[in-house]
């Protein structure tokens, strides 16, 4: 982005998670969606193409046709709407079955860290597999998972949960959590199975923590297997130049989206920030690229790290041999790696500045040409490994600017020359 407006590029490869069954990438995916018919802004797709089952593609289609005609005064407005219009839909919350397995993920990763963080003694069995002190168990179980919230409240709640009850929680997972805690009933397990159950009585007073630390972790900030970031970018109304808000979405549950947009997900040109560079998934050769990770880099930090050693260990010179080894116990060094990685960072953003710097006068078009290549130059990279293929397929081409809107500069299939290449025959 700069202050001319906006180039995307986004290749077809796209990821489904589903429930236990393992992620599938195929490369045939649309990536990139107009969001809005009365202000120009974009969504793109990374991670899980799905949520709850239901293609995100599908709900930012039906958004645009119900809602798109609004204009939004800022893309962070489009974009918390649309997670709005989200919640609001009935049709995306219909399959059960993915919230149920959203829940069971939970609470088995509750139960597992619960237990394990416990000392050995207080898991104790006898030799017919029994705990030995249950209510010792019990204590211990409830201590791990008070510290398991107080560990996810650090990263704050999602906007949809602030005002989400224990009590609706348990509506819809108190049957969801009794299944699961069944599997470790004591009753009716083969011997060598009773080592790793509990007796109902012991899961009965455990189920009330788990709930609660269940609801807790569901609407925090926080990543899952299936989560997905929906990045926002274009114009509000009101805004001169253009920006960018990348959300990211974990599933969802009673009509609450688990999402969060933090302070460094918004980017915002202005005169302050002229030009911004914005890989989102699969980000690691670009990000080499803009880094400055080369023999050049290389060379300046090991440079860098020998200069911070000689500093520090010039007089050991003159010590005795015999000596050595305490006199260099004895030197300050606490600040060796910190000043290390303050030199790292010094570089890399010098670096980042050059790119910067380079395409602040860049038109529209040559931006998306780069940003075509960075795409390429990743996919070739995961060809040339034996990475999973994650990028690929063909590379679709948008600029957005504030005088001419949303516009293709070259799509996979789909649209009308003779609409000036604007909208598709699927309404893209």
């Amino acid at each position: 982005m700069n202050k001319k407006g906006v180039a995307i590029a986004a290749d077809s490869a796209v990821t489904r998670n589903r429930r236990k069954r393992d992620s599938k990438c195929t490369k045939n995916g649309n990536k990139m969606i107009r969001l809005c018919e009365a202000v120009p802004i974009s969504v793109m797709l990374t991670g899980n193409n799905e949520f709850l089952d239901v293609p995100w593609e599908i709900i930012i289609r039906q958004y645009r046709t119900r809602r798109g005609k609004e204009k939004h005064p800022t893309v962070k407005a489009a974009a918390e709407d649309f997670m709005r219009f989200v919640a609001d839909n009935a049709t995306f919350w219909t399959e059960s079955g993915p919230v149920r397995s959203n829940i069971v993920r939970i609470v088995g990763n509750i139960f597992r860290k619960a237990v394990d963080e416990m000392m050995t003694d207080q898991n104790e069995r006898k030799a017919d597999g029994c705990l030995r002190r249950p209510a010792a168990f019990v204590k211990a179980f409830t201590k791990n998972c008070k510290e398991l919230q107080r560990n996810a409240k650090e990263y704050g709640c999602c906007p949809q949960f602030e005002d989400y009850t224990l009590d609706e929680f348990c509506k819809t997972a108190s049957a969801i959590v009794d299944g699961y805690l069944s599997r470790y009933s004591f009753e009716d397990k083969p011997e060598l199975e009773k080592e790793k159950a509990y007796p109902q009585a012991v899961l009965d007073a455990l189920k009330p923590i788990v709930m609660e630390t269940a609801k807790v972790l569901i609407g925090t900030r926080n990543t899952c297997p299936k989560s997905a970031i929906l990045v926002f970018t274009g114009y509000g109304s009101e805004q001169e130049y253009p920006s960018l808000v990348a959300a990211a979405v974990c599933e969802g549950i009673d009509r609450r989206v688990n999402y969060n947009i933090q302070k460094q997900d918004v980017i915002e040109i202005s005169d302050k920030r002229p030009v911004a560079i914005c890989p989102y998934a699969q980000d690691d050769v670009i990000e080499a690229l803009l880094n400055g990770v080369g023999k050049e880099w290389k060379a300046r930090t090991d440079s860098e790290f020998k200069r911070s050693l000689s500093i520090r260990f010039h007089s050991t010179y003159e010590v005795p041999g015999y000596k050595l080894n305490r006199y260099a116990a004895s030197l300050p060094t606490d600040d060796l790696k910190s000043d290390f990685k303050r030199s790292t960072a010094n570089l890399i953003r010098k670096n980042r500045r050059e790119w910067e710097k380079a395409l602040d006068q860049y038109d529209l078009r040559s931006m998306a040409e780069l940003a075509e290549c960075l795409v390429d130059l990743t996919g070739f990279q995961r060809i040339l490994t034996f990475e999973q293929e994650g990028v690929g397929g063909p590379v679709d081409l948008a600029v957005i600017s504030k005088s001419d809107g949303f516009q293709w500069l070259s799509r996979k299939s789909w649209y009308l020359r003779h609409n000036g290449n604007r909208y598709g025959n699927f309404g893209i």
